[in-house]
């Protein structure tokens, strides 16, 4: 994202999961760094653009907690930011080159 076209990404109050693509030259994804705004979970797969189908995408980060349902429920500390270097990724799709990531956050509270 460029600076000046930088905006939070935020859902609707009634949804409890949403999803978004990003697409860019294809490369091996080495690490993570998620900001987030509000979601208890956050889960990053990885894909193909040339896949004809959603079940395609390979997870690289499974579902990882940014907020205790107690911050939650009560919406405090709604941002944090948590780094995944190489350590925490699914071997086997950060082993390859990717060219679209799909980012699922949730808040089930």
């Amino acid at each position: 994202l460029k600076a000046d076209t930088y905006r939070k990404w935020k859902a609707n109050k009634p949804e409890k999961q949403i999803s978004v693509i990003l697409q860019f030259k294809e490369e091996q994804v080495h690490s993570i760094d998620i900001g987030n705004e509000g979601s208890a979970f956050v889960e990053v797969l990885v894909g193909h653009s040339t896949s004809v189908s959603e079940q395609e995408y390979e997870v690289i980060l499974g579902m990882s907690s940014f907020m205790s349902p107690s911050e939650s429920k009560s919406e405090s500390n709604l941002n944090r930011t948590r780094m995944f270097g190489p350590d925490k990724l699914v071997k086997g799709a950060a082993e390859k080159k990717w060219d679209r990531v799909k980012i699922v956050c949730t808040q089930p509270y």
